[in-house]
């Protein structure tokens, strides 16, 4: 989530004594988190407990799911070390296989060659042991997180001081359900992007949850003289402003104009990370492990910002050697090409799936991808004298991992990360590979849609006939090329066209 609130501004509304309103999601992600971050979350929440409160409608979605939630978080740790596992034996089997099928044709040296590859696949897996047993400490300790039952502790602490909102009686569910229906037909925040549960509700019910949520929000905002600051990690279009990627931007006007309409107070939206990362610093609790892993993917786009898109893409990873060698450009030009230059890497957009921490050092994974300006120029070499070049455009997907150390002298100012961005720099590494080209747009067709090939109609069409028209790759064998000049004829004289013999001679 990009929307943040700055610390000057939180810090303006905090000191009117404000309400705390937690979303069911922001509760639910405390469960993945690593122990460490899940601590000092609870640490700077437990500071504050008498200004929290959350809607009965939190409660009964919290205690809906928080069961599977648990599960999945589970299954991510005690699936680690057998991950692990699974993709060194599926190469190991494809490489037996492989050298199976090369020994039967007799390729010279390639006993030695399977016996190096052997040595290797061996100093592999002892790595990979040596993984298993490094970070099974951090992995039992997240598992006894999610035993414990801190999170859960910390809800049935939360209604036994009562510090949850009454539920909602069956006419105000009937009147917000009716309600509802109305807001949701016309895009009317919140919850209208929630209108697929219905394929799983037998009730049609639970696609109002939200509305449900914020009428109890709006109810007891009525009847407190206070601000209020509502914590989501929902970051859809029903609650924000998006931007042209899908980013908030600030919260829905329609919202901040309802809570108007109940409260003389201000009203403020915030994920958990922001608020956490403000609190903290409010009080003097700040954690460099916690801010990293909270906010991630912002904090992985700065690390790239810092060094350079490009710089990191052309020196970590082999996306021209990709381009080039792998087929997968070919399938989407439908014509050989001879090689592939990127002039632009474009802008990523990152989403960190995995942080793992091991004292001082962070290791952030994930996949990005690029929409906008990778651009490429493709060449064909037609003959030795002959050459054509046109440019493209193409979205691409990959994973991504950065890897650090952080020093703990080093404060992090939560408005300006550069200082603490820079320290961790020199001693950062990162691996780019993966890619998959997701979508294609060649420049050559856009500006000339009338090059179909003559005999097909295919718009791949890179080739041309004696007579200048354009010739698909599948076609053109069906005809002969002269070597000199490139151009394709049904049948040649000889060994070059006309034109190139007389000038040859």
């Amino acid at each position: 989530m990009s929307y943040n609130i700055s610390f000057e501004s939180f810090k303006e509304l905090w000191g009117e004594d404000c309400i705390v309103v937690l979303d069911t999601n922001a509760i639910l992600d405390l469960y993945r988190y690593s122990s460490a971050t899940t601590d000092h979350v609870f640490t700077v929440l437990n500071s504050i407990n008498e200004q929290i409160w959350i809607p009965a409608q939190v409660l009964e979605e919290y205690e809906r799911n928080y069961r599977s939630v648990i599960t999945n978080a589970r299954k991510k740790y005690s699936d680690v070390t057998q991950n692990v596992q699974a993709i060194f034996q599926k190469a190991k089997n494809g490489i037996d296989k492989q050298f199976i099928r090369y020994k039967n044709f007799n390729f010279p040296r390639i006993n030695e060659l399977g016996e190096f590859i052997n040595t290797k696949i061996i100093e592999i897996n002892t790595e990979a042991a040596n993984f298993s047993i490094s970070v099974n400490e951090e992995i039992e300790s997240n598992k006894t997180m999610l035993e414990d039952g801190r999170v859960k502790a910390f809800m049935d602490a939360l209604n036994e001081s009562g510090r949850v909102g009454s539920a909602s009686s069956f006419s105000e569910k009937v009147s917000i359900y009716s309600e509802g229906a109305t807001r949701y037909l016309h895009k009317l925040p919140p919850g209208y992007m929630d209108i697929d549960k219905d394929k799983k509700d037998e009730t049609k019910t639970e696609k109002f949850g939200d509305l449900v949520l914020w009428k109890q929000l709006l109810k007891y905002a009525k009847t407190i003289d206070k601000s209020v600051i509502f914590i989501t990690n929902d970051d859809k279009e029903d609650w924000w402003v998006l931007n042209e990627r899908n980013n908030p931007v600030e919260p829905r006007p329609e919202l901040v104009q309802e809570f108007k309409e109940n409260s003389e107070h201000d009203f403020m939206m915030m994920s958990l990370s922001n608020f956490i990362s403000n609190l903290s610093k409010a009080k003097n609790m700040e954690s460099q492990i916690s801010y990293i892993e909270m906010n991630s993917d912002q904090f992985a786009l700065n690390l790239i910002e810092n060094k350079g898109w490009d710089i990191l893409v052309s020196s970590n990873s082999n996306l021209s050697s990709y381009l080039i060698h792998s087929g997968d450009l070919q399938n989407f030009v439908g014509y050989v090409y001879s090689d592939v230059e990127i002039e632009n890497y474009g802008e990523p957009e990152i989403e960190i799936d995995n942080v793992d921490i091991i004292g001082n050092i962070v290791t952030m994974e994930g996949t990005f991808s690029v929409t906008q300006g990778l651009d490429i120029v493709i060449r064909e070499s037609f003959s030795e004298h002959y050459e054509e070049s046109h440019s493209a455009t193409i979205d691409i997907s990959g994973y991504i991992s950065f890897t650090f150390e952080v020093d703990p002298q080093v404060e992090i100012d939560i408005d300006n990360e550069d200082g603490f961005i820079s320290s961790i720099s020199n001693s950062m590494r990162t691996d780019i590979g993966g890619f998959e080209i997701n979508e294609l747009r060649d420049h050559r067709e856009r500006e000339d849609y009338d090059d179909s090939c003559v005999d097909c109609g295919s718009r791949h069409a890179s080739y041309q006939t004696e007579n200048g028209d354009p010739l698909c790759e599948s076609c053109s064998s069906s005809y002969e090329v002269c070597p000199e000049c490139g151009l394709f004829f049904k049948q040649l004289p000889g060994a070059f066209c006309d034109t190139c013999e007389y000038e040859r001679s």
